[in-house]
């Protein structure tokens, strides 16, 4: 940096007494007081002068009161007479002042006259900063010297001296440069110099010869003690060495200091290798003065390079001689001395030579241990990166380029040390200049200066983490991409036995958190601790956050549109990788949303294509239908053709995981790179990052690099009336077909995606008919058409279904059933709405040619009470069969009844049947039929089908006497003989009242089956029926060997058991009787309770019941 400004002290530096001052204050004395001894003279001065200073600092009550005091005390320690010197004091005083305001008591030194003159011709400012009263204002005008000097600052005017700043930066203020742009030159160790530097100016320290006796001067030989540091050693016989910072934290000076006398083995660079010993003559001086303060005394000065001073001297450590020191064990060699040797020189010509007798250092005959030194980064960045990323290698900090680049020289395993450029993991401080030309960002010196004082030449575990790719966009990476050339850093983390420094740089407000590194420290924990440190350092407002907004505090109440911000929801729709659709469930209202800080691959880009069809495949799989917990996180709002958008985390399941943290896993999106300051953006951003990390690593989804083609367009068999016909007759056997609800184009009327054949088609529901929508604005819908179309979209849009075709209509529409979980018709479930009407019911036809509409409404049809108390109703039952897929369900057989004795005699007659019957030709089962069906035990049952596959000649079926299910083939399918009809199946559905096992997301559903099974099945146990939906009995169940239920208490159930042991929970939602049962649901709230105490099943590591 240019200097603007130097400054300079005015006593022993420009200025020097004529006489010494004892001298001079004889020759005034002697007229009143007589002549007076010179040694007392000097001596008394001495005293009397360091007296009034420490009494009255700056010259308080005025310069001739001041020094009135100096004389008086002066010639009294002197001798004199105490009462002769206050009567002369009248007269000597003034003598003396007027002496030395003038060139009567001062002169110039030789040099000064040219170095003001120099400085001018330079354009620099000139200042003078003198402790001293305004007579030196008189003397330099006397002396000839004040058309130089821009700025006299004296001690006494200013009301504050020297070494304090103050004076120093008013000096620069007034004008107009910035303190390190000047330098202070002086006389004084405390003062001048280590006040300056402290300061934040530089500074110089001269050594003046002064007229012999002179007692205003310093000592002969002061040497600057503890003002410098060691911050690093560059090789065995040279250190660098740093002042203390300024006053606001500026950052220190630097300077060279190079041991006289001695030389030390040359270290290598990139092209020159280490000379033989240079790493260990170094590391010896390391380890003997890095981070430890130094006494120094500079004998020459060098030239500076790059704007850093150079010296040759001594140095010492703790009183310990350096130079000697490397002598005395080997680690460096004395010059050749052109001059006499002192006893000095010889003392060390003995230390070398016993250091050479004793083998030591560069002395040793066998030489020094052989290894490779690669000042050059791996030229396989990648293999190097592989090779070592898991491990901790040992390290030593060679340099600090800015606050978070390092370099850093690796001991490798194998002996040899290769150099690294590391970049910290997880933060970015400012750059600092390192050449002409470039600007150092705002707080890069201070950061560079934090991680210097610590790391520079210490010892340090580097963890190696990845190569700087921060790339967004995964699609540009082919599989033919061409190998990248040697990194020039690596990303990494830089541990000292104190911590991590990124830490402290980013709490310390020295740097920012670098957003995309968040995967790379998932693992440790990293980011967590570096977003806490960002806190603080907001808090604090320090340095690189000292203008940072103030922190948003986001209400979990309402969002910035109006709207509730945390809600539940029903998730009805999956417009994109990133974007659904939901049902908030309290206000009934649809919101669309944008999953945040995510963005997925885009259908309209055929390389991304491919996996945007992938991503909405997978959403639609895990949320379509299911309840969610959204937290909408900011409002991104209405830009050009963008529509105001709300982004929101989405959570879901048991483990309330995030949907787009699971996309981004897979690889099936990206996470947004965000601006530094953005404070919009998930709340699990950092996981959203590593998550990002780990797709990478394991090349999933768009970050394999490999190209997929577009998904072909599907075949629409709706096009035509012709096509449709030929499709007709073959998804007819087919029987239920599965498919995808892709679009809802009214209440009836469907698109239909079949996956497997990659087809659409238009499907159009038999039997009824739904009020028509409008189209368009020209239309008009039919009156609950809307209505209609709105509860079919939220209700089977996207759904996994299946499909019956019985016909095509004119225009290519297929006409059949839709059905959702198996079970559920979709044309009688829009009639239970009132959002359909039955064709046959409207024409009349079959049972409805004698139906009378007004006759029915005169008659009022009593509804089943699904929430009303049964009757009491104990029942002999055995658990004929449970099953957990696809959820979990059992059957039960009700004992001592006509049905069961009636059985035993049928089953007898269809076993001695089944012996010559054959099956029909051309047979072949529907869903729906009632047939003779060969179990895995080889005998014969009644079963009922539930669906057939012609194409695999396998079809499913339920045994209606046991309630077990099975696939079975066709070969062992026969139809149910008329004479095996008549009795009804003896099995019923059932499930437990109540309480509902844990989920099968849960690791205890096992556990809690298991645990069913033992106490139930094959068991006669007691039931009462405390529900029934349709054919569903809802049982409580009792084990007769039970001694509580022998006790007749009717909540002493295995219901309440399953809960107490923490298997199972109470079904709030499936069980809408709860409250007709209020002993049983205190019976529940206590096993509940028991269960959470004992830390039973499920509860074995805390609550984990879902909140209502």
């Amino acid at each position: 940096m240019a200097i603007r400004l130097v400054t300079f002290d005015a006593l022993h530096t420009i200025v020097t007494p004529r006489l010494p001052i004892y001298v001079q204050y004889s020759q005034t004395f002697e007229p009143n007081l007589g002549v007076l001894h010179p040694d007392a003279l000097k001596q008394a001065f001495k005293t009397a002068l360091k007296q009034v200073q420490q009494e009255q600092p700056a010259y308080r009550g005025g310069a001739e009161e001041w020094w009135g005091d100096v004389i008086r005390r002066t010639a009294i320690g002197a001798g004199a007479d105490a009462q002769a010197v206050d009567r002369s004091l009248g007269e000597i005083v003034p003598r003396l002042l007027k002496r030395f305001s003038s060139r009567e008591g001062y002169k110039l030194f030789d040099d000064t006259l040219p170095t003001l003159r120099r400085l001018k011709e330079l354009n620099v400012r000139i200042g003078v900063i003198s402790n001293t009263d305004a007579r030196m204002r008189a003397v330099i005008e006397d002396l000839g010297i004040m058309s130089y000097v821009d700025a006299v600052l004296l001690s006494e005017e200013e009301g504050v001296e020297k070494p304090s700043c103050e004076i120093f930066q008013r000096t620069c203020e007034r004008l107009g440069v910035r303190p390190q742009e000047t330098v202070h030159v002086g006389d004084e160790l405390e003062y001048d110099y280590q006040g300056a530097m402290a300061c934040g100016l530089q500074a110089l320290l001269v050594r003046r010869p002064g007229p012999e006796g002179d007692e205003e001067r310093k000592e002969p030989g002061e040497r600057l003690d503890g003002v410098q540091v060691v911050p690093a050693v560059i090789s065995g016989d040279s250190l660098l060495l740093r002042g203390s910072p300024g006053p606001q934290g500026q950052v220190p000076k630097e300077r060279v200091l190079h041991l006289a006398d001695i030389q030390a083995p040359r270290m290598g660079t990139s092209t020159r290798e280490d000379e033989d010993w240079a790493f260990e003559s170094r590391e010896f001086l390391r380890a003997l003065a890095v981070g430890k303060p130094i006494t120094f005394t500079s004998t020459h000065s060098l030239p500076p390079s790059d704007d850093v001073p150079r010296d040759i001297g001594t140095a010492e450590v703790n009183g310990v001689d350096l130079a000697s020191e490397l002598l005395k064990n080997g680690w460096a060699k004395l010059k050749d001395l052109k001059r006499d040797p002192t006893d000095e020189d010889l003392r060390k010509k003995d230390l070398e030579a016993e250091a050479r007798s004793a083998g030591k250092g560069v002395w040793n005959p066998h030489g020094p241990k052989a290894h490779a030194t690669h000042y050059l980064m791996p030229t396989d960045s990648q293999g190097f990166i592989t090779e070592w990323k898991t491990q901790q290698i040992d390290g030593l900090v060679e340099q600090v380029k800015d606050g978070s680049t390092l370099r850093i020289r690796l001991f490798m395993p194998d002996g040899d040390h290769q150099f690294v450029n590391i970049a910290l993991a997880g933060v970015r401080c400012s750059r600092v200049a390192s050449k002409a030309g470039e600007t150092t960002e705002t707080w890069g010196e201070e950061a560079k200066f934090f991680t210097e004082s610590r790391l520079l030449q210490r010892h340090v575990r580097v963890q190696l983490l990845s190569l700087p790719n921060a790339s967004a966009t995964p699609f540009q990476a082919g599989a033919n991409a061409t190998a990248p050339p040697p990194a020039s850093i690596f990303i990494g983390t830089v541990l000292h036995p104190a911590g991590n420094v990124a830490e402290h740089l980013v709490a310390n407000g020295l740097a920012r958190v670098v957003d995309w590194h968040a995967g790379m420290l998932a693992s440790s924990g990293g980011m967590e601790r570096l977003r806490a440190a960002e806190k603080t350092a907001k808090e604090k407002r320090a340095c690189l956050y000292a203008n940072a907004p103030a922190p948003s505090a986001k209400s979990n109440g309402t969002a910035l549109n109006g709207n509730a911000r945390q809600f539940d929801a029903t998730v009805v729709r999956v417009w994109s990788a990133d974007q659904i659709s939901v049902i908030d469930r309290e206000s009934g209202k649809e919101r669309r949303l944008q999953l945040s800080s995510t963005r997925g691959p885009r259908l309209s880009d055929p390389k991304q294509a491919y996996y945007a069809q992938e991503a909405r495949e997978f959403l639609r799989k895990r949320l379509i239908g299911k309840h969610v917990k959204v937290h909408v996180d900011f409002v991104r709002p209405r830009e050009g053709e963008y529509e105001e958008r709300e982004c929101a985390t989405i959570r879901y399941g048991g483990q309330n995981s995030n949907i787009a943290e699971q996309l981004i896993e897979k690889g099936l999106a990206s996470a947004v790179r965000h601006k530094r300051d953005d404070e919009d953006r998930s709340p699990d951003y950092d996981k959203l990052m590593a998550a990002e990390q780990v797709a990478a690593t394991e090349t999933r989804g768009i970050h394999s690099g490999k190209e997929q083609p577009a998904p072909k367009a599907p075949l629409n068999l709706s096009e035509s009336a012709h096509r449709a016909t030929t499709f007709v007759n073959g998804f007819k056997r087919a029987g239920r077909i599965p498919a995808v609800v892709d679009y809802v184009a009214a209440g009836s009327r469907f698109k239909i995606f079949l996956p497997k054949d990659n087809q659409v088609l238009t499907l159009v529901l038999s039997g009824v008919r739904a009020p028509r929508t409008a189209r368009n604005p020209s239309e008009t819908s039919e009156p609950y058409g809307p209505e209609a179309s709105e509860f079919a979209s939220r209700r089977y849009m996207q759904r996994d279904v299946e499909i019956e075709i019985h016909d095509a209509d004119k225009s290519g529409g297929f006409i059949g059933a839709l059905y959702l979980n198996k079970t559920e018709n979709t044309a009688i479930t829009l009639v239970k709405e009132g959002l359909a009407t039955a064709d046959a019911k409207k024409a009349q036809r079959n049972i409805w040619k004698d139906y009378d509409e007004d006759a029915e409404q005169a008659v009022e049809v009593p509804t089943e009470d699904t929430t009303a108390a049964l009757k009491t109703e104990y029942l002999d039952v055995i658990i004929s069969d449970v099953r957990t897929k696809p959820s979990f369900a059992f059957s039960v057989q009700v004992l001592n009844t006509e049905g069961i004795a009636s059985l035993e005699k049928l089953m007898r007659d269809f076993s001695l049947h089944h012996k010559t019957v054959a099956v029909p030709a051309g047979f072949t089962p529907r869903g729906g039929d009632l047939v003779s069906a060969k179990f895995s035990d080889g005998q014969w049952y009644r079963a009922k089908v539930r669906r057939a596959s012609p194409i695999k000649k396998e079809a499913e079926v339920t045994f209606i006497d046991y309630g077990n299910q099975d696939t079975v083939t066709f070969a062992d399918i026969r139809p149910l003989d008329p004479k095996f009809r008549s009795l009804q199946g003896q099995a019923h559905e059932a499930r437990l009242s109540f309480v509902k096992l844990v989920g099968s997301e849960s690791e205890y559903h096992d556990e809690a089956v298991d645990r069913f099974r033992a106490l139930c099945e094959g068991r006669k146990l007691i039931a009462n029926i405390d529900q029934k939906e349709g054919p569903l009995h809802h049982l409580r169940l009792f084990d007769p060997s039970d001694s509580a239920a022998a006790g007749s208490d009717p909540y002493a159930s295995i219901n309440a058991d399953l809960v107490r042991e923490g298997f199972a929970t109470v079904d709030k939602k499936g069980c809408r009787y709860l409250s007709s049962y209020p002993g049983m649901v205190k019976k529940l709230q206590e096993s509940i309770a028991i269960a959470k105490r004992d830390r039973a099943g499920m509860f074995e590591f805390g609550d984990v019941e879902e909140d209502d």
